[in-house]
């Protein structure tokens, strides 16, 4: 609580070598004992986020399905390795972050991510309209993009959802419980039977010769 009420830094001051991260006051820049140490290892700072930046690819779990552009890949990758998100970690950015400065860039990052997925999105806020408990759920947004694959494979994908939701979820890892519920349910049902109506080929020419005519054969409905 104090941190947040204490963070009133400007967007001048907190441009540090990290966008979450205030800058050296040039008072202690100024200092003859440590304003040159500071000062190189902020540089050391820059440099290395500049390289993990030019370092990151689009092949990391969290962007699985994602069509990400490369900046908002490198700002990830950049805020991962500083919190040391874990590899196996799906969420874009890890771990809710307490602190109020990294959670305002967090909120950002993630902000841009969901922006990047409209399909997902698309799919969470109809999670949301069913669940209002799955508001803000850190899994929320992986629960849409897998929905969004899902309905792409098969039409039942919304009354998979709302099965899914027959029981209560629980109340930690919510949006993930139930990204396996549908998992689930979607493993044990086939997807639905399409009936669709095929009509007989018009005969040819050849066909007709010596044929007096007969009425056209009537359309016949088939299981596909």
């Amino acid at each position: 609580m104090l941190d947040h009420r204490l963070d009133v830094g400007t967007a001048a001051e907190r441009s540090g070598p990290l966008p979450w991260l205030p800058r050296v006051p040039s008072r202690l820049l100024r200092d003859g004992e440590w304003g040159d140490y500071l000062g190189r290892r902020s540089e050391l700072v820059r440099t290395s986020a500049d390289e993990v930046r030019a370092s990151a690819s689009g092949g990391e779990p969290w962007a699985s399905g994602l069509s990400v552009p490369q900046t908002l890949v490198g700002d990830v990758a950049v805020w991962r390795a500083a919190h040391q998100v874990l590899a196996s970690d799906e969420r874009p950015t890890g771990p809710v972050c307490p602190r109020a400065a990294e959670a305002r860039w967090q909120s950002r990052l993630d902000a841009r991510v969901e922006a990047a997925d409209a399909a997902g999105r698309t799919w969470s806020s109809r999670a949301v309209a069913f669940e209002p408990q799955l508001g803000g759920d850190p899994g929320l947004p992986k629960l849409g993009r897998a929905l969004a694959a899902l309905a792409g494979e098969r039409e039942d994908a919304g009354h998979l959802l709302v099965e899914a939701l027959a029981e209560p979820l629980p109340d930690t890892h919510a949006a993930d419980a139930l990204r396996f519920r549908v998992a689930g349910h979607a493993a044990r049902e086939a997807p639905p039977t399409r009936w669709e109506t095929v009509h007989a080929p018009r005969p040819t020419k050849d066909q007709l010769h010596g044929w007096r005519p007969e009425p056209p054969t009537p359309g016949r409905t088939v299981c596909r």
